[in-house]
């Protein structure tokens, strides 16, 4: 009997064991099932595509181009919210119709009670990498060989801004997660693909799928661990109850204003050439792709005694209005346009007390932006940003109008928006393509502009008639 304790003991040590495992195991069942969020919601996609000094604007491949951006992203759209279904949220998530991003914007407004909106806002810029040049020589030699080499590198980056907002049982948005992902892709090619625009549209609309794949994974891995902490930090009150609303396409349709008869206002959009000259739209809004498309050409990057910065062309007789402090004191200034040699430049006049500058150029620029005119943007309003930040192509910062605030004594209009250094000097335009003020200065969330009624007021002599 003695010697059968010991065995005895173990056989029951094991035991408790696997009954502790299984209890374990049926505790952390519901624990998983907890960590999605005990709602539904909605999914918006917006893509904005930006071909850096691509031959193909203006011409008939673009309508193809502008379908498979279209396709792609509606696919992204629905695969993710397939996804974010599996590891987020316990209702449904709806992918809402079309993709214009004023019609998510609205949606913002309307947001259904007690359910989410996911934003996903997508900038994708594509053109031939850094060294092409010399891979051009290379490549171009190479023409003479028997087999051409594959020395051209053509890539896509792609900014992801991701925006969660719940909306209380009494419909007001609460912004619980913000997060930008970036993720790039690239193909090689020889001297005669890189001329080739059917090849470049082929390039296009390859690196346009991989690289939002790539987003989507990078989303999925992370946002089912963050999203929940985030919502249940900011709205614990609300989302410990059951829910008391369901997500519906109709919901959808009716507060975007999607899904609607096509009207001439919203025919499918030409893509114009950069040396078209800009139109004046005193009334439509515009949506991000094509205020980026009118608005690039004006933009320049500044450099002046190891400082840089942003300005524009204000009008067409060669003045760019700039930041001072980006200027002043500095003996060589350089302007850059997008894609284009630098030119130089000198301090023409300046406003210390608004912190402006006027720079006139050797060569005398293209298109001048369109300066508003009319009474200050309200708060909330669209509000889109341009700038160089250092050592980076041209960027483009959407945002939106917060007030206006008061600094040593001016009125500035304060952008909510992440905005870099770089963009100090920049322009800030509306949902119309006009010129609404020019940034200052930039903080970590918001920045401050002078708001483009003090502008005609110092420098309305400068601008064009009419």
């Amino acid at each position: 009997m003695r010697r059968r304790l010991p065995s005895l003991f173990r056989k029951l040590i094991v035991a408790a064991g696997l009954l502790a495992a299984v209890a374990l195991t049926v505790q952390e069942a519901p624990a998983s099932s907890s960590r999605h969020l005990n709602r539904g919601g909605y999914l918006s996609v917006t893509l904005t595509p930006m071909l850096v000094e691509s031959p193909l604007q203006g011409t008939s491949y673009m309508p193809i181009l502008n379908e498979v951006f279209e396709n792609r992203a509606a696919d992204f759209g629905a695969s993710l919210a397939e996804g974010l279904e599996k590891v987020a949220f316990a209702g449904r998530l709806i992918v809402l119709p079309d993709f214009r991003p004023e019609h998510h914007a609205r949606f913002r407004e309307k947001g259904q009670k007690d359910t989410f909106l996911v934003n996903i806002d997508l900038r994708t810029s594509y053109g031939l990498s850094d060294g092409s040049a010399l891979a051009a020589m290379a490549s171009g030699a190479s023409c003479f060989l028997l087999s051409k080499l594959d020395m051209f590198r053509y890539q896509a980056r792609t900014e992801a801004t991701v925006t969660v907002h719940y909306f209380t049982p009494k419909g007001k948005p609460l912004r619980v997660l913000g997060r930008v992902y970036h993720v790039e892709d690239s193909v090689k090619g020889d001297f005669t693909q890189a001329m080739s625009m059917p090849r470049e549209v082929e390039w296009i609309s390859h690196l346009t799928s991989t690289t939002l794949e790539k987003v989507k994974r990078s989303i999925l891995s992370e946002l089912p661990q963050r999203l929940p902490e985030r919502a249940r930090r900011k709205a614990a009150d609300y989302l410990d109850d059951p829910p008391s609303n369901e997500p519906s396409d109709r919901y959808a349709v009716e507060n975007t204003g999607a899904g609607r008869p096509e009207t001439p206002d919203r025919q499918p959009r030409q893509a114009r050439s950069a040396s078209t000259p800009r139109r004046d739209v005193p009334g439509g809004p515009l949506n991000l792709a094509e205020i980026a498309r009118q608005t690039s050409p004006s933009i320049c990057k500044i450099k002046a005694g190891g400082r840089t910065g942003s300005g524009f062309v204000l009008s067409r007789k060669g003045y760019v209005l700039t930041s001072l402090m980006i200027v002043e004191g500095a003996e060589k200034i350089g302007v850059r346009f997008h894609g284009q040699d630098e030119i130089p430049a000198r301090l023409f006049q300046s406003d210390k007390d608004l912190g402006l500058a006027i720079l006139t150029l050797a060569d005398r620029p293209g298109l001048a932006l369109t300066l508003d005119d009319g009474p200050p943007p309200i708060p909330e309003s669209k509000a889109i940003s341009f700038g160089f930040p250092e050592e980076a192509g041209l960027r483009i910062i959407p945002g939106r109008i917060g007030g206006m605030e008061t600094r040593e004594g001016e009125r500035l209009l304060r952008i909510d928006a992440d905005m870099p250094e770089g963009n100090v000097g920049g322009p800030v335009v509306d949902e119309r393509g006009r010129c609404i003020g020019v940034v200052i200065r930039t903080y970590p969330d918001h920045a401050l502009s002078v708001p483009a009624r003090k502008i005609r007021q110092s420098f309305g002599h400068f601008l064009d008639p009419g």
